[in-house]
């Protein structure tokens, strides 16, 4: 698909960075062998670290960061979805040549060449119905396929075999320009999450002095209190992403969805103020079969009934190639606990929950964010 901008002349991106304060605050580390560090990150230009009070651990160790601060899904209604997957809510605009700039109320305002962008999120408050094809959605939900889409300030033309039909912005919801990428992660890859949902993927992450993600339309710089994690994809893998299969244990109504993956049947997958992101929610009879990456070394999960459950409690039982790794009655009145579970060498795990009393069928448990730690001197 070619797409174009109605402006002239081409200029690089420059991104209005918003500096980074000092990054005084706690933050809790998982290592790929399956410990939890409290800690910070620190280091100078071209060297990070993540500094606990037990020494120093090098960031390649490192699976992912958690900070201390709770972010909350935002619809992302205005704004791009870049081809790596970076995701930056905002107001969009065209700008000067093949430039798209968008003004984010935690990064600034970002430049991003047109070359790397998949979809540009105008007003979007619905599902797309396509969103894996290219061409026009309309708020109304139409979709319009195109060959080639040429933007300007003041409307979308749309150049298909059909001919020329030039959209009014006021009427465009999304344009999806291209497919995502799945690039092959590297070792250095890191993905930067936003407390309002926004995801910046880049191949490095330095302080210099401020927090700085190289990605793939410049170093972007990350104010301290708009963060609220740091994963690192080719260390760490979200089972929700992993190839699984889903089943039922026992008598399932029909018509009955059992297992949630990344969202509970209320939306977002939330227990007493926690909030994650990522995640598993499973009704009392549901299974969740899922085959691990080459290299898997721990699960981590945090287990909690969820607050709508009843009964309030519920078994989970955990396997490793068909070996019981974990069991555990889990409680809406105890708190949100950790768990890490060695699955190295195994080949796939299965998840099954049940309520506690058995018979019973009203419980469900959160998963959150339930993710397999990789060793980094495996290649995948």
């Amino acid at each position: 698909m070619d797409i174009s901008l109605s402006t002239s002349a081409k200029i690089p991106a420059v991104l209005a960075l918003v500096f980074l304060s000092a990054l005084a605050f706690g933050e809790e580390a998982l290592t790929v062998s399956g410990q939890l560090i409290a800690g910070s990150l620190s280091g100078t230009a071209g060297k990070m670290e993540f500094a606990a009070p037990a020494g120093r651990v090098s960031l390649d160790q490192i699976a992912r960061i958690a900070f201390k601060k709770s972010g909350d899904k935002v619809p992302l209604v205005s704004g791009v979805m870049t081809r790596d997957g970076s995701v930056v809510r905002g107001r969009i605009a065209v700008g000067q040549g093949d430039i798209i700039s968008v003004s984010s109320s935690r990064l600034g305002t970002l430049e991003v060449p047109l070359s790397e962008i998949a979809r540009l999120y105008f007003q979007c408050r619905r599902p797309l119905s396509n969103p894996q094809e290219c061409g026009i959605h309309l708020r109304n939900g139409d979709f319009l396929s195109a060959d080639t889409v040429v933007l300007n300030r003041a409307a979308v033309s749309v150049h298909s075999i059909l001919g020329v039909v030039e959209v009014p912005i006021e009427r465009v919801a999304v344009v999806t320009l291209s497919t995502l990428n799945t690039p092959r992660q590297e070792s250095g890859d890191v993905s930067v999450l936003l407390e309002n949902d926004d995801i910046l993927r880049g191949n490095a992450v330095s302080l210099d002095p401020q927090l700085s993600v190289a990605t793939a339309f410049g170093d972007v710089a990350v104010k301290s209190d708009s963060m609220c994690g740091m994963d690192f994809p080719a260390r760490m893998k979200y089972v929700s992403e992993l190839p699984l299969t889903v089943s039922t244990r026992g008598i399932a109504p029909e018509g009955v969805k059992y297992v949630f993956l990344d969202e509970a049947p209320e939306g977002r997958l939330s227990v007493n103020g926690l909030i994650w992101r990522k995640g598993l929610y499973i009704r009392s009879g549901g299974v969740v079969e899922a085959t691990l990456p080459a290299g898997g070394q721990r699960l981590f999960f945090i287990p909690a009934v969820a607050e709508s459950a009843n009964p309030p409690s519920g078994k989970l039982t955990v396997e490793a190639d068909a070996v019981e790794i974990f069991s555990a009655v889990i409680n809406n009145d105890a708190e949100a606990k950790p768990v890490i579970l060695d699955v190295s060498g195994r080949k796939s795990i299965r998840l099954v929950f049940r309520s506690e009393p058995s018979g019973l069928i009203g419980s469900a448990v959160i998963l959150g964010d339930a993710l397999v730690t990789v060793s980094p001197t495996r290649k995948e």
